[in-house]
This record gives C-alpha cells, structure tokens and sequence, in this order.
C-alpha cells in the first residue's frame, strides 16, 4: 500500500478546508460521517490510531469500543473474560488484571461523582475534599455520612442495627458519648465550703442509656442541709426513670440501726440520694450531718433519659 505523507495540508485555497476521499478538514478539526476501512483488512490508520470493526486501537495503550460491552463506551485494555450489568453498561473499563478509573483534581478542590435526575443534577454523590482530605456520601441531596481524615465515620442520622436495610426507629443508635463530670457531695437544701481532694466522674451515654461512675475523697464537708445528696450529674434522668444502686462509702455515719441500701435517682432530677434502711425494713436518706471531713464515696450509676 502506498503512503502519502505530509507536513502540513493547508485550508487556504478554499474556504470550505481541504476534502479528502470524504474526509474535509477545516479550522484544525477533522469533518466526516463515516471513515471506511474498506481500503485494508487491518482498518484504517492516522498516525498509528487504527479504526477497525468499529473500534479505536492504539489510543493511550488502550481500546475505544461502542461495540464490544454494554451500550456505550468500552474502554479496554486487555480481555477480563467479565460480562456487564445491563442497568449500568453505558461505560465499561476493562482489564484483564486490576482496573480503575482515576478522578485528579487540585490540591485545594473536589474530586465527585454525582448521580442526577429530571429533577436534581446532584440527588446522590461521593466526594473528595483534597482541602481537608474529607469524603462525603450524599442522598436525597444532602450530605448524610463524612469519613474524616482521620479515619473516623460520622453518621448525621444514626445506625440501624439488627433489621437489615430496614430504617427501624427503634432500631436506630442515633448518640453515643464519652465524657467526664464533676461530682459534688452536698446535701438537700442549702450547704457550702466542701473541699475534696478527689473528684472524679465519668460517663458513657449509648442512646437513651446513661452510666455513671465517680469517686469523692473530702477534706472538709463543709456546712451542709439536711440529707446527703448527690450534684453535678452530666444528665437529668427521664421522668420515667427511677432506681437504686449500691455505693461504697468510707466516713458516712448512718443513724442508728440502719444499714446503706444504695442510692436512689429519680426522674426529672439531676440529683441522687444516699438511702439507708431500718431493722423493720424503712427507707429514708442519709442525713448530712453523718459525713465526716474525710469521708469517701464510690459509685456506678445506669438509668435512662
């Protein structure tokens, strides 16, 4: 087969471009319908991109198919032996080994894939925030999970646990946190000047359930009320919830006769009470004045707000 090559095929002597066996180039840009192959069985070749049975060879190392896969663009660069999904083939990357597409954005922009309808052009995506190293994932128009650069998942609605995909609302954690609180041992009605030389308290809170833990070691018990009560609790208990827990206490007198029973929250209350018992089985509080200047108190706390 003969060659013709060329430098340069100029447009000016016709204001139309220059047409060759069909082909018109004009203003850089390559005109036609149709490109035959019918010249060759090996296709037809422009500087080694070859088109042939309806493909584009030789393009970045790869095959440019509408023909191949799926109902739209194929781009293959070696055999998988795969078939493709008839609801999502109108893009198909093949390899025979690994294969991927690669989004590049700049340092400091976004990097998306974005699925739209007739009625939003953004109704669901992933994205990457190259500024703060971030990826989102959008439904309904609105960003409902950031995986953080850390690592960490942030779920703004929650988990549905146990229930499959179903959206259970009963099933679904919505809150859990950690923290610390600052226990203080007074007393009903009015008291002050306590001094410690230990207060700590820290808590879990797993959805509507909250569990306490702290410890208080006095220096001075300060002047106080009536009965000992406890202060300073991160949650308020729900009006619903009401209980007793044990407690352990070093340097709280009880009145006479009686034994410690727990303690006692209740609903509506930030506040929870030191109980004892009597002989025949009553319950009443603790009365302040039993505390000494060092007395200690531990306690694990669980109810519900």
């Amino acid at each position: 087969m003969s060659e013709i090559r060329v430098d340069t095929i100029s447009e000016k002597t016709s204001a139309n471009g220059v047409a060759i066996d069909g082909v018109t180039i004009k203003d850089s840009v390559v005109l036609t319908d149709t490109i035959s192959e019918k010249t060759s069985a090996n296709g037809v070749a422009v500087d080694s991109l070859a088109i042939k049975d309806g493909k584009i060879t030789n393009l970045m190392n790869a095959t440019l198919s509408a023909a191949d896969l799926g109902t739209g663009l194929h781009v293959k660069t070696a055999d998988s032996g795969a078939s493709v999904d008839s609801n999502a083939d109108e893009l198909v990357v093949e390899g025979s080994g690994s294969s991927g597409i690669s989004i590049l954005s700049g340092t400091g922009n976004e990097g998306a894939i974005k699925w739209g309808d007739s009625g939003d052009n953004n109704i669901g995506f992933i994205s990457y925030d190259h500024a703060g190293n971030d990826m989102y994932i959008g439904v309904n128009a609105a960003t409902r999970v950031k995986v953080h650069d850390n690592g960490v998942a942030a779920f703004n609605n929650g988990v549905a646990l146990g229930v499959g995909t179903a959206n259970t609302a009963s099933n679904v954690l919505d809150d859990y946190e950690e923290g610390t609180w600052t226990p203080v041992l007074g007393s009903t009605g009015s008291y002050s000047g306590q001094q410690y030389a230990s207060q700590v308290g820290n808590y879990t809170k797993i959805g509507r359930q909250v569990t306490l833990h702290c410890q208080i070691i006095l220096t001075d018990a300060g002047t106080v009320g009536d009965y000992s009560t406890l202060f300073g609790l991160p949650f308020t208990p729900a009006s619903t919830s009401e209980g007793s827990v044990p407690f352990g206490y070093w340097k709280i007198t009880l009145t006479s006769g009686h034994s410690p029973i727990g303690i006692f929250y209740t609903g509506g209350s930030a506040r929870i009470y030191l109980q004892q018992q009597d002989g025949a089985g009553t319950i009443d509080q603790v009365a302040a004045s039993g505390v000494a200047d060092d007395a200690r108190l531990y306690m694990t706390a669980t109810f519900l707000v």
